[in-house]
């Protein structure tokens, strides 16, 4: 198959290359046997096609039939689609020398599937493939700015879409999204509850006892002679250690696993009355963020990456080239070389793009 393949290549480009006026004056006036030869040839080239379009079609059935016993694809009838360089193959050229590029792509494709050739290290394919992402990411870059900038428009207008964003997004993960509010409350709370329980327990001391100093009744009791001061700071000590003991029990609540089901229903409420009973003034604050958020992605695309890409590679020919000439170099030749080669980098016109990397 790899010689009929390679056959029907260069029989294509030369009987291509026979249409041409000089290249037939050539041939008629320096080879004038191969050129009587390969008239009544190139004259009836579509019958002589026609044998290499049934030995393609030939294969393509046989592989084909093969595909669907194996199961290799979901529907029978993909095939065709998916090794559609080989259906290429199959269209007879005749006279119709526009098909003959068709045949060609086909046949190059086959081969590089075979492993004969390697496109991907072809000087003119490697450009033709960059020019070809340069080109595709500049129109999706612009697509994609483009929805962009219609929601923002919605947002701008009034249009109801945090609404929906709540609704049809946000509402139907509501017990995903609460559970992992639960799972992080109590980690921060198991984290940071030991480190300031001393601190939790001195401001508890203090509130305490600024409170006891405003109560008449305990201004009372330390008027009584003798006892009065000892019993205040008693009673003060008691209710600190009470205030103290209550608040330091429910953290250590709320962050044991028994209780999961308790702050379950507490983050449950707080996303309920947060984002179902959404006031006017907040939706216009989720909004601005949504907005912004959108402008920062849209700055982001405008990022044109294949000058990114460029800057690079260009940076590291100049390394390159430089690394050639520290080579045996002593230490002070070294310093040299590197301060040229920063140098280089920073005056080289292709590199000093990056200030206008957005379109």
């Amino acid at each position: 198959m790899i010689i009929i393949l390679l056959t029907n290549f260069f029989w294509i480009i030369f009987d291509w290359l026979f249409t041409f006026s000089s290249i037939n004056s050539f041939l008629s006036t320096y080879l004038n046997e191969f050129y009587s030869f390969y008239l009544p040839i190139h004259e009836k080239f579509w019958f002589y096609d026609y044998l290499f379009v049934a030995v393609f079609i030939t294969e393509l059935i046989i592989r084909w039939v093969i595909a669907i016993k194996n199961k290799t694809y979901h529907r029978w009838f993909f095939y065709p689609f998916i090794h559609w360089y080989d259906t290429l193959g199959c269209i007879p050229i005749g006279s119709w020398r526009m098909l003959r590029i068709l045949r060609v792509i086909s046949i190059l494709l086959r081969l590089q599937r075979l492993q004969i050739i390697d496109l991907s290290k072809n000087f003119i394919i490697k450009k033709i493939n960059k020019y070809f992402g340069i080109l595709m990411e500049e129109i999706s870059d612009r697509v994609i700015v483009n929805m962009i900038e219609g929601v923002q428009d919605e947002l701008n207008k009034g249009t109801p879409i945090i609404k929906k964003i709540i609704d049809e997004i946000i509402y139907p993960k509501k017990q995903i999204l609460v559970e992992m509010i639960t799972v992080q409350l109590k980690e921060v709370l198991n984290e940071t509850h030991p480190k300031y329980e001393n601190d939790l327990k001195n401001y508890v001391n203090h509130r305490v006892s600024l409170s006891m100093d405003k109560t008449t009744e305990v201004k009372i009791i330390n008027k009584v002679p003798v006892f009065g001061s000892a019993v205040s700071s008693a009673i003060e000590k008691i209710v600190s250690d009470v205030v103290f003991n209550i608040i330091n029990d429910l953290l250590t609540d709320i962050s044991s696993s028994k209780n999961t089901e308790i702050v379950n229903n507490i983050t449950e409420m707080f996303f309920e009355s947060t984002l179902i009973n959404i006031k006017s003034e907040q939706n216009l604050v989720f909004e601005e963020i949504l907005s912004d958020a959108l402008e920062l992605v849209k700055d982001s695309v405008k990022i044109q990456q294949w000058k990114l890409k460029e800057i690079e590679e260009r940076k590291e020919q100049i390394r390159r080239k430089f690394d050639k000439q520290k080579l045996g170099k002593s230490l002070e030749e070294l310093e040299k070389i590197e301060a040229e080669e920063k140098e280089a980098i920073i005056r080289d016109p292709l590199i000093n793009i990056e200030e206008n990397l957005k379109f």
